[in-house]
């Protein structure tokens, strides 16, 4: 796989293997994450951070302050590293909120 004119070109010795490296690229490229907060963080650390992360990480990074959402998007190792970052900027201000899946057996502990 190489760069090109700002596409992706992949070669492979067959369709199958051609087939698997595709589903694996899609897999690791089109990734978003979503961080919901409370916290009021200065436009200019935002600001930053957000220059930052899409200067070190392939990712895009969108936030209004008004709204007080977060998200990433882009390669999932670079989503996941640059979410860590702005849920330490997060902890700093305020508290954030990420929701995830429990199943009924774990639920009751929740109430």
């Amino acid at each position: 796989a190489f760069l090109q004119d700002e596409s992706l070109l992949v070669t492979a010795k067959d369709d199958q293997t051609l087939n698997r490296a595709m589903n694996f690229l899609k897999t690791r490229i089109n990734y978003k994450e979503t961080i919901q907060s409370d916290a009021k963080i200065p436009i200019e650390q935002m600001i930053s951070l957000q220059y930052t992360l899409e200067s070190k990480y392939l990712v895009k990074v969108c936030w209004t302050d008004t709204d007080q959402v977060v998200s990433v998007e882009g390669i999932k190792d670079d989503v996941f590293e640059s979410s860590r970052q702005i849920k330490t900027l997060l902890e700093e201000h305020g508290v954030h909120e990420q929701s995830f899946i429990v199943t009924e057996l774990y639920a009751r502990f929740f109430h």
